[in-house]
């Protein structure tokens, strides 16, 4: 048998109408999808349902209990809702490549953050020195400023005042 014709009839029970705590793959198959009169079709549906349940199994889609039922898994569960294995497989696939290019963004902005980030420091750095240097500059200009700025203090000697003599007018 061919993995083709077992997932075939893998999502036909995975997706057949049936209760998915407790579920038998003859019920799933035999009576709308496959014959089970003859020994050959017996045994063909016997090799079949022993592949399928490898199949599952392996790829833990379900559980088996002790007396022979099956219940889905919650990766069977998800595989029901995506319509089953190989939309399912496609989904994963999709889920992946998108993790991936979301990994590979978060790289992209990191090394943009990391480059960003250093121009900043870098940019910071120069307008402190260049702050730095603007200061020191005022404050030498301010000190020679002070000494022309300064009031010298004028010291002015009084001259005395005589008493002027009173001119008398000789018209009068």
């Amino acid at each position: 048998m061919n993995e083709i014709e077992i997932v075939k009839y893998f999502n036909i029970v995975l997706l057949s109408e049936k209760d998915d705590k407790f579920f038998n793959i003859h019920e799933c198959l035999v009576p709308k999808h496959l014959k089970y009169e003859t020994k050959q079709e017996k045994e063909y549906f016997g090799n079949l349902e022993t592949e399928i349940i490898e199949f599952a199994k392996s790829r833990k889609y379900f559980n088996q209990f002790n007396n022979g039922s099956f219940e889905l898994t919650d990766k069977g569960e998800k595989a029901k809702r995506k319509g089953g294995h190989f939309e399912f497989e496609k989904y994963e696939n999709n889920k992946e490549n998108k993790i991936d290019e979301i990994l590979d963004l978060d790289i992209k902005l990191k090394k943009f953050e990391l480059k960003f980030g250093n121009k900043i420091l870098v940019t910071g750095i120069v307008f402190t020195v260049l702050n730095f240097l603007i200061t020191f500059a005022t404050l030498e200009f301010w000190k020679r400023d002070e000494n022309k700025n300064e009031q010298k203090k004028q010291v002015v000697n009084p001259k005395k005042i005589e008493k002027q003599e009173t001119i008398k007018d000789s018209l009068n």
